[in-house]
């Protein structure tokens, strides 16, 4: 069995070591033409973030609106809900027309954030809050950038205009 074994880790090794997987994996991959333009693999999991971020931070507004204790809270939890229950919808909308899979359910991460938030009160929920969402949108304001610069799919680039 350990020769087996080692075969199967060699055979998947293998095209690792020639760099397949790098070609495999390339955001920049055409995964389908459409009448809207190239779709790529880095289109595609923009959608699926989109939708993702909607499935965690739509109920974490809901749930600022109830507990926030500051003004900035409360009107972050309304450009929540609004830009993403928009957003939300506009992934519903396009991801079937490109033939994208978006997930139902956030991750376990996404959960949570929201299950933490949840049993907080005061000025730990309105900080905790506000560094959770510092710290998740950090990073998508670079890939919302660099999609809207790279996209050559209309539909894609009209989601990340939004």
């Amino acid at each position: 069995m350990g020769g087996a074994l080692a075969l199967t880790l060699a055979a998947l090794a293998y095209p690792s070591m020639l760099g397949v997987s790098t070609v495999a994996t390339a955001q920049t991959r055409i995964i389908a033409n459409t009448q809207w333009g190239p779709l790529t693999e880095q289109d595609r999991d923009f959608v699926v973030k989109v939708r993702a971020a909607g499935l965690w931070e739509y109920p974490l507004g809901q749930i600022g609106l109830q507990k926030g204790s500051s003004a900035g809270v409360k009107e972050a939890s309304k450009h929540l809900i609004d830009g993403h229950a928009a957003l939300d919808a506009s992934c519903r909308k396009i991801a079937p027309m490109l033939n994208i899979t978006i997930p139902n359910v956030a991750s376990p991460q996404q959960e949570g954030f929201v299950t933490q938030l949840k049993g907080e009160t005061g000025k730990a929920f309105d900080t905790d809050f506000a560094n959770i969402l510092r710290m998740t949108h950090g990073s998508i304001f670079n890939a919302i950038a660099k999609i809207r610069s790279t996209t050559k799919n209309s539909l894609i680039r009209s989601l990340a205009d939004q």
